[in-house]
């Protein structure tokens, strides 16, 4: 796939891996956004107290891309919508240097794969008081 460099890896994508790639993205980009705004809506439903305040901080402006960019209670919705349901449970890694962590003296070496799970350090109480 694409050209080989001088140590035998490829360089450049060829047009084909190109157009494969961004479909992939487009379609990737999709899907967690049809997952985040189901959640939105699905919490606005099960919340009419912030639906409400949500509509007043919305209702006296004229939507447009600048002023929704800067609306702080529709941003505070969206990112606890995204604490509360996470498009993604967990996020894989793999290490690309050894690294130490210096208080336990712990260390992950190059190539090991790191798993974060994100769902569970959202909700946990010691980083998030009442995470419900």
């Amino acid at each position: 796939a694409g050209t080989p460099g001088d140590d035998g890896q490829s360089t450049k994508l060829t047009e084909i891996e190109v157009i494969g790639h961004s479909m992939l993205f487009f379609s990737a980009g999709e899907g967690t956004t049809k997952y985040l705004l189901t959640y939105v809506f699905y919490m606005l439903a099960m919340h009419p107290d912030v639906q409400e305040r949500l509509y007043k901080e919305i209702a006296i402006f004229e939507l447009e891309y600048d002023v929704l960019m800067n609306l702080p209670y529709l941003n505070a919705v969206i990112y606890e919508t995204l604490r509360i349901r996470p498009p993604f449970q967990l996020s894989e890694r793999e290490a690309s240097q050894d690294y130490e962590f210096e208080d336990s003296g712990i260390t992950i070496e190059k190539g090991t794969n790191v798993a974060v799970p994100i769902y569970a350090l959202q909700w946990d109480a010691e980083y998030y008081p009442k995470p419900e």
